[in-house]
């Protein structure tokens, strides 16, 4: 309803939401996750978490990004925002 997450990963009491872009280049690449694609990530996290009864005090929500680019570059970004981020 409120968007798509690409990847949602576990690890112990850490759920990450992780955004995944493919540019042409690096330097394209880096500039992929824009502050409306955060709003959007950050809406459909809630939703998730609302959607399956995770509160805030079970877990705690990491954002990454991996980042994908000619000649076949990948890096993982962890936590590139934080939900208060405007």
């Amino acid at each position: 309803k409120v968007g798509k997450i690409d990847i949602v990963a576990r690890k112990k009491n850490c759920l990450c939401f992780i955004e995944v872009k493919w540019r042409k280049s690096k330097e394209n690449a880096d500039y992929a996750i824009t502050p409306n694609m955060k709003k959007r990530i950050t809406k459909a996290a809630q939703y998730y978490c609302m959607e399956n009864n995770i509160s805030a005090d079970q877990m705690s929500m990491q954002f990454d990004a991996i980042l994908i680019s000619k000649p076949f570059k990948i890096r993982h970004l962890v936590n590139i925002f934080l939900i208060d981020d405007n």
